[in-house]
């Protein structure tokens, strides 16, 4: 059954869009500087920064008056025009061959990355760990949905060494810890990417794999497979939380298993894409989902303290990688941008930027929320409150991690097919791919004019996401508008700031 209001729901994100591209023709009146190279342009560029700000607030009007009832979150599509896709996709995420091919694959990075070459652009273990996993996947969970689930290599691993056996764990997970654990990882893991002097050196992108890989197996092993995951693993959370974009999802029809889920989301008549009810139910038992774009980080889920700053801490790194970049923050922490200073000499300022970074977008965040929180009707604790509307930020931190590694995941994506016939440098050509010519020709004006259009389109969903949110929490729709109007503000700054980070001219 297709629910009336669909129609309004899809012509609200037609003028969205439209609104998007008003604001990606306004970026070709402005000067800007992106990627090293100057664009002159006509108009200044505050021009184009009120144009952008200027979109969304027009979206939110739009959806405050257009958008007065709430409409399901998701749209199943259960017809038998999907049965064949549906069917691909549940086996899929069971499938053992994917997970087989997955480990190998995986196992050969790690030991290519300290026998190989120590180019980082001539070895696999850097290009799969910092373009192919943590920024190509980005692009794949939001399209295809919850990949990660199905290929990674940790799980994969675990499940082939206990297939026949189902080990209890060790020790009862802390419930007071939440996902701390991931947090802190998380951390780590952008504190290497961004501070640490070497992060690019293949063997030490094997390290931390190796090291990595030991630490999952201990942890899984201690507490559980699902629990390790779900808490512990930021690859695993990160992942999850950018599937919730995809319009593609795998919903559990049998509540059976979600009522013996330990994963904990708490979705039982909504359980879609829960990692571990898609992993175990038959083919019976599921049902593909089609929803609109981002419409997962509209479910009501059991979140914390710890989501929240995960997710914020999603927003911060790669904010914090656009900042750390800046002439200006050179300026502030007393380094000449040119010739730039080693990141060895950076590791103290750096640390400390990003651990401010992320302070003040959580400042930022919980102040905001507490003046939406006061025009509200106080129904809820605060604490639940600030957590229910967090994922409604998750489409703002994709659509700036694409802009920002726009020019440099196209770049690298080619040398990985080039690398992956020749992966040890001994002058192979496995797949025919060694001789390629690499294209670092960029259209520098079309590639801003896109990272104009998904940052704007980005914060569009968000400002829907909020907004439906608030309707589905609030019985008076006036109070839910009202309640937005620090979120819509919010949302408008950081498309104002990602945007001032994308052209502002930078030091390295």
């Amino acid at each position: 059954m297709i629910y009336k209001g669909r129609s309004k729901l899809s012509l609200i994100y037609i003028i969205a869009i439209s609104s998007a591209i008003e604001a990606l023709f306004s970026a070709t009146l402005v000067e800007a500087h992106a990627f090293g190279q100057f664009i002159a342009l006509p108009l200044p560029l505050y021009l184009y920064y009120v144009g952008a700000g200027l979109a969304i607030l027009v979206t939110f009007i739009i959806a405050a008056i257009v958008i007065k009832e709430t409409p399901p979150i998701y749209y199943q599509a259960t017809h038998r025009d999907f049965s064949v896709t549906q069917e691909i996709l549940l086996k899929a995420s069971k499938s053992p061959i994917i997970k087989l091919v997955s480990i190998i694959t995986f196992i050969t990075v790690i030991l290519i990355g300290f026998l190989g070459p120590q180019n980082p652009v001539e070895n696999l273990a850097t290009l799969t760990l910092w373009i192919i996993i943590w920024i190509g996947l980005v692009y794949v969970q939001v399209i295809a949905g919850d990949v990660w689930n199905i290929v990674n290599p940790w799980k994969g691993i675990f499940e082939l060494i206990y297939r026949n056996i189902h080990p209890k764990p060790l020790q009862k997970y802390p419930s007071k810890l939440e996902r701390w654990p991931g947090f802190f990882m998380l951390l780590f893991f952008i504190w290497f990417e961004l501070v640490y002097p070497h992060p690019e050196t293949p063997f030490n992108a094997s390290t931390f794999l190796a090291i990595y890989t030991i630490l999952m197996f201990l942890g899984m092993r201690m507490f559980g497979l699902w629990t390790w995951l779900r808490c512990c693993d930021f690859l695993s959370i990160y992942f999850h939380y950018l599937s919730l974009l995809s319009p593609i999802g795998i919903r559990v029809v049998n509540w059976h298993h979600c009522r013996a889920c330990e994963y904990g989301c708490g979705l039982w008549d909504q359980c879609v894409d829960c990692p571990k009810c898609t992993s175990t139910i038959g083919g019976s038992e599921g049902r593909m989902v089609i929803r609109i774009p981002g419409g997962g980080v509209i479910s009501r889920r059991s979140l914390g303290i710890s989501d929240i700053a995960f997710v914020i801490l999603m927003l911060a790194g790669i904010s914090f990688d656009g900042l750390s970049r800046t002439t200006i923050y050179y300026a502030f922490i007393g380094y000449e941008p040119f010739p730039p200073p080693s990141r060895d000499e950076l590791i103290i300022p750096n640390t400390i930027g990003l651990v401010i970074t992320f302070t003040l977008f959580l400042s930022i965040y919980i102040l905001i929320m507490a003046f939406s929180y006061i025009l509200s009707d106080k129904r809820y604790r605060f604490s639940f409150y600030i957590s229910r509307f967090i994922l409604s930020l998750i489409p703002i931190a994709v659509v700036y991690n694409m802009a920002h590694y726009m020019d440099y995941f196209w770049i690298n994506l080619q040398l990985f097919i080039k690398q992956i016939s020749d992966p040890l440098g001994y002058g192979w050509n496995i797949f025919g791919t060694a001789t390629i010519p690499i294209n670092t020709s960029i259209d520098i004006q079309l590639l801003w004019h896109i990272q104009v259009f998904i940052i704007v389109l980005g914060h569009i969903i968000s400002i829907f996401a909020a907004h439906i949110v608030a309707l589905l929490e609030f019985r008076d729709t006036s109070i839910a508008i009202r309640s937005q109007y620090p979120v819509a503000l919010l949302m408008i700054g950081y498309t104002v700031f990602g945007l001032w980070l994308l052209s502002t001219p930078r030091g390295v």
